[in-house]
This record gives structure tokens, C-alpha cells and sequence, in this order.
């Protein structure tokens, strides 16, 4: 439900009032002449007349970004696959890039390209926050009509996990790649490094799985609360050491695929496969080695579970992710996708350039050594103003993710958010490119944004971080599909 207008007098006072009188009053008439209302976030309305001003905005950029403040925001989902169908249409951006499995996305692109059901081949691929709710269910089925014209809208993912139903029969994929060379000694040798990856990471997942395994027979026999939480840290007392993978283990698993990379340079291969299909599965192999690093990182029998050096591991972890992310982004940019335009879908917390200080708590503008880097400080690195990044907020509402219960604002005063509220547009875009040239405006002065879960954060100059943010008066949740 649209919120109600204020009128531009009655906006102008209120903040006036806001920002203090004198020199505020400009600050005031700016924000009522550079932010665009957008009319709706409706996927339905194609009339984008209201988006005109993004395309002055954007420019020649090649790479746009669309983020989100939670992975449960529902009118920024809507915003999300309405822009891309402008983005789409209007701009010539036809590969949509996700924070989801590579190897998962490849088979959700297939899956649209060959008639299958728009919405299970989403499932495929694209993490469930995405693929499962009905705020983008519009998306799949406008990608899966797209293929009957002459520019389909392409998917892809970027991420290094595997994020969907496709991802489990990854390893048996690649036993049946590696095993159709002409060349039975290369074939039996590459087949039983693959079996040896594959064992490995099932048993990097056996501790938890079997945890909650634990958890659905305590809840079905009615063990809740303190009771089920105590009776879980017993159960895991009583079995890491049986099943929590050890550094050897780990080991084994890096080694094999190590090797297989090495073999994969195998003449044999560039004659049993295309060098699209080839270079592809050594993209994958790499993602494997990355994130079943990661997954054992997450059950090692000697993983900290606190202090410092959790920290320590957890950032490792992340760091791990977004540089493997940002270095497939490049393979796509460079060769996959060479001379194609590209929208990413991810969190604004993966396209912003900025850095999460080492315990989490601040946003950073320098590089943080013991830190996180995202990947969006990579593309800025690699691509500059080929890349054009776009945060997503809101001034109130709610957006729970995975069960939680997020609840949005109202913004505080002083912040951007509040200051967009009080101009009373439902939805509006605004651009912070336009300020590249104008290094003591007010809006390149330190300020209050909201980018991370909706939690206020103050930085010295938030144009550079994101180049513009998409604006929604009020949050709705995602909608589970039923």
C-alpha cells in the first residue's frame, strides 16, 4: 500500500525543520529536485517512464549492482526484478549475475532456456530466499519468455557455493566429465581423484548434518527450548570427535582437486570437451577447493566457537568467498560475457565498497588487514566507473530472514532514510555519481545510511561507497511460494 503524499510545501517545511533553517534550506531543495520518485515497484507495470532518469544515471556503465539492505526484503525484491526488466529493455543489459552457485546457475539458464518450469528451474540454482518466494517468481518466468526472442535475459551465478537443488549432483557431473576422455589411464585417475573430493565433502557436512538430524528427533519428541539446547550440547559433546573432520581430512580433499586441475591441462580434455565446457569445469573445481574448505572450516574438530580467533576463522572464511566471487565476476566480465552489459543480485553488504572492520561492529572506508573485503571493493578496483552500484533501503517496516524477525526503522532523524520519508514519496531513486565532480557537497560529508540489516551507520562519505540508493518508504517481507 503506497504511503501518502506530502505535499512539496508541507516537505519542504518539515525539513527545513529537520536540518535547521539557513544554509539546511538548500540541503531541503536539493533533495526535492535530484530525488526521483518511482512510481511503483510493481514487476507488472512495464511503462518506465518513471526510470528515464537511470538512464542519464547510469551511463555507460556495463556492470550494474542491485543490493539489498536483508535477504527477506519483499518490496526490494519487486523493485529489484521490475529494474532489471528495465535494465533489461531499455539498456541492453541481458546476463543477470547472482550471489549463487556457478555451477547451480548454469543448470537454472538451461532449465529456462529449454521450456522447463520457470519457477523449478529458479529452484536449481538460485539460493531459496530468492528462488522460493513470490516477490520473484515474476523474474523467472519474464527470463523464460525471453529466450522465445532474439536477446534472451541470461543467468549465471558468481558465487563459489553450491546454492541449490542442482548442487548435489555437482560431483557426479564432473566423474562423468573427467571419465569421457580417450585416454583409460588419464580417465581411472581423474574419476578417483573426483570420488576422493566427493568423500571429503560429505564428511566435511557429516557433524552437522547428523546435529540436526539430532534436532528434528528431540523436536519430535517434544524437546524445545533450554531442554532441546541442552540436550544438543550433550549430544555434541558425545560425538564431534566421531564425526568432525580433522586437517587431514581436509588435506586429502585439497590435494585431490589440486591434482585434478593439474590434469585438466591434459590435452586428452581440449579434445573430448569445448574450451567454453572446459574452462567452465576448472572454474568449478576451484569454487569446490574454496567452498569445501569453508564447510570444514565450519565442523573441524578444532574450530574455536569463540573469542579472537573465531573471529579469526570466520573472516577467513568470508574473505575466501568474496575474492573467489570477485575473481569469477572477472572471468564473466573478461571472457564468459566479454563485451555483454551485466546486472549482479546480491546483499549490499557483497556490493558496496566499503570494509567490515574485524569484528563486524563498523563499516570502514580504508582496507582493514584483519577485516572483510567485499567483492563489490574488487569490481571497483578491477572496473572503476564501468561499475555502477546501487544500495537498497528503507525507512520502516519489516524484512525478517530465515525465521528472524527484522523490523526496520522509522529511520532515525538526521539520516537519509528519515530525510527521504519526510519528502513522502513511496519509492525514490537518488544518485550520488552526480556529485563525482563536487567534492565539499553536503552529501559527500559524513552522514547516516542505513546498508547493512537496516542498522544506522555513520561514514565520511557515502558517495563513494554506493552510487546511488533506491529508496522504499515502507518494507514488506518476502513471501514464501506456497
Amino acid at each position: 500500500m503506497r504511503s501518502k503524499l506530502i505535499r512539496p510545501s508541507l516537505a519542504l517545511f518539515a525539513l527545513a525543520t529537520l536540518l535547521g533553517a539557513g544554509a539546511q534550506t538548500d540541503r531541503v531543495a536539493w533533495l526535492e529536485q535530484h530525488a526521483v520518485p518511482i512510481a511503483t515497484i510493481d514487476p507488472a507495470v512495464e511503462d518506465f517512464s518513471d526510470l528515464e532518469p537511470l538512464v542519464d544515471a547510469i551511463g555507460d556503465a556495463t556492470i550494474v549492482q542491485l543490493g539489498e539492505s536483508s535477504h527477506g526484503a519483499g518490496a526490494t525484491f519487486s523493485g529489484k526484478v521490475r529494474l532489471i526488466k528495465f535494465l533489461h529493455q531499455r539498456m541492453g543489459f541481458d546476463v543477470v549475475v547472482w550471489e549463487s552457485g556457478m555451477y547451480d546457475l548454469s543448470k537454472t539458464n538451461a532449465a529456462l532456456r529449454d521450456g522447463d518450469d520457470p519457477i523449478a528451474a529458479g529452484r536449481l540454482g538460485v539460493f531459496g530466499i530468492w528462488s522460493g518466494v513470490e516477490e520473484v517468481a515474476p523474474l523467472w518466468e519474464y527470463a523464460a519468455a525471453s529466450w522465445s526472442g532474439d536477446r534472451p535475459l541470461e543467468m549465471a551465478g558468481y558465487d563459489m557455493q553450491f546454492s541449490g537443488s542442482a548442487g548435489s549432483g555437482y560431483f557426479d557431473e564432473l566423474a562423468e566429465f573427467v571419465a569421457a576422455v580417450d585416454d583409460e589411464e588419464l580417465a581411472q585417475r581423474t574419476t578417483a581423484l573426483v570420488a576422493t573430493a566427493d568423500a571429503g565433502y560429505e564428511g566435511f557436512g557429516a557433524f552437522n548434518t547428523a546435529r540436526w538430524e539430532e534436532v528434528a528427533r528431540l523436536r519430535d519428541a517434544g524437546v524445545t527450548g533450554e531442554e532441546q539446547s541442552a540436550a544438543l550440547a550433550e549430544w555434541g559433546e558425545a560425538n564431534r570427535a566421531r564425526l568432525s573432520p580433522t586437517s587431514a581430512d581436509l588435506d586429502v580433499y585439497r590435494t585431490a582437486l589440486d591434482e585434478l586441475l593439474e590434469l585438466l591441462d591434459n590435452p586428452a580434455f581440449a579434445d573430448a570437451h569445448s574450451a567454453v565446457d572446459l574452462d567452465f569445469m576448472r572454474h568449478t573445481v576451484i569454487n569446490a577447493r574454496g567452498f569445501g574448505t569453508s564447510i570444514y572450516e565450519r565442523s573441524a574438530i578444532d574450530a574455536p566457537t569463540e573469542g579472537p580467533e573465531q573471529l579469526v576463522w570466520q573472516n577467513r572464511g568470508w574473505n575466501r568467498r568474496d575474492t573467489r566471487n570477485a575473481d569469477i565476476m572477472r572471468w564473466f566480465v573478461e571472457e564468459r560475457y566479454a563485451g555483454r552489459k551485466v546486472i549482479i543480485w546480491a546483499h549490499n553488504g557483497h556490493i558496496m565498497n566499503a570494509y567490515y572492520k574485524h569484528d563486524w561492529t563498523e563499516l570502514i572506508q580504508e582496507p582493514q588487514l584483519d577485516g572483510m573485503k567485499p567483492v563489490g571493493v574488487f569490481l571497483d578496483e578491477m572496473y572503476g566507473d564501468d561499475v555502477y552500484t546501487i544500495g537498497f533501503t528503507a525507512y520502516e517496516g519489516s524484512a525478517p530472514f530465515g525465521g528472524g524477525g527484522e523490523v526496520v526503522g522509522p529511520a532515525p532523524e538526521g539520516s537519509l532514510e528519515h530525510a527521504l520519508h519526510t519528502l513522502g514519496h513511496p519509492h525514490a531513486f537518488l544518485d550520488f555519481r552526480q556529485l563525482d565532480d563536487q567534492p565539499n557537497h553536503w552529501r559527500r560529508q559524513p552522514s547516516t545510511m542505513a546498508i547493512r540489516g537496516y542498522m544506522p551507520e555513520e561514514l565520511p562519505d557515502w558517495t563513494r561507497v554506493v552510487d546511488a540508493m533506491f529508496f522504499n518508504d515502507v518494507m514488506t517481507p518476502s513471501q514464501r511460494i506456497q
